[in-house]
């Protein structure tokens, strides 16, 4: 009896995990960036909510200072909608690194995130006079196990 009780438990674990393995669109709206020639350095963003980075915005308002707009920040689950917004003026040109390989051009793209884990999201910013400047954050996505809490 405990063998098949172990046996039960080992397959609900394997089953659990799994469900977090379930496939999604990659991009729910905005194009996909594919850079081009480099543009200079940039400078740190400021740090602010929980952001990682450092550095100085201007007085001019151009900054890559962003925000990640879902529900609750603190319970994203897979396949949730995530906005990123960004909060800058003065900006021609935007490079968002979402965290795993993709990447967009788009000023405030809306994405999905097909599995849990830990994701770095960092916004480079061009103003029209070549200046950069980049702003990262983090964002932690949790595991819908059995469809459960967060799911659609």
């Amino acid at each position: 009896m405990k063998k098949i009780l172990s046996f039960i438990t080992i397959l609900a674990i394997c089953l659990a995990f799994s469900a977090c393995e379930k496939a999604s669109s990659d991009v729910v709206s905005g194009s996909v960036y594919t850079p081009t020639s480099g543009s200079g350095g940039s400078t740190g963003g400021p740090s602010s909510g929980g952001a990682t980075g450092g550095g100085t915005t201007s007085g001019s308002g151009f900054s890559a200072v962003f925000s990640i707009d879902v529900n609750d920040i603190h319970n994203v689950y897979e396949n949730n909608i995530v906005k990123f917004t960004s909060k800058g003026t003065g900006i021609v040109s935007y490079v968002w690194r979402l965290g795993d390989g993709r990447k967009s051009g788009d000023a405030n793209p809306t994405i999905t995130y097909p599995y849990h884990g830990n994701y770095t999201i960092s916004l480079t910013v061009i103003a029209a006079d070549g200046k950069t400047e980049t702003f990262t954050k983090e964002l932690s996505v949790l595991c819908n196990f059995f469809g459960g809490a967060g799911s659609h």
